[in-house]
């Protein structure tokens, strides 16, 4: 995705999100897309791109494909100023579960 965005600001963190399917027409084609949101959080705001890349085979020749700006659309950007959740990031951590005691201990 770093071929698609470009800026001078410090990337802090990168959201992406597949948001579906669609085609679009390249020199008289029609191509599948994906669709992606991708939240970006730098050093100075957060922005939301909604992008579209043209499917590929694999990942990896998704992403080489990006050198050609035929295969990607930026469809809309937009700034967040305002966040109605605030986001809390923190390590998984395993959930205790308690274990019910044998009967026989109830009975005891």
């Amino acid at each position: 995705m770093v071929k698609i965005l470009q800026s001078n600001e410090q990337n802090v963190r990168l959201i992406v999100k597949n948001t579906g399917r669609h085609e679009a027409v390249i020199e008289d084609v029609i191509y599948p897309f994906n669709k992606y949101s991708l939240t970006v959080q730098t050093d100075k705001g957060v922005k939301l791109y909604e992008v579209s890349i043209r499917a590929q085979d694999t990942v990896q020749d998704m992403i080489d494909s990006l050198i050609d700006s035929r295969n990607y659309i930026i469809r809309n950007t937009k700034d967040i100023e305002n966040m109605e959740t605030t986001i809390e990031y923190k390590k998984y951590e395993k959930d205790t579960i308690e274990v019910a005691p044998e009967m026989a201990e109830i009975f005891e």
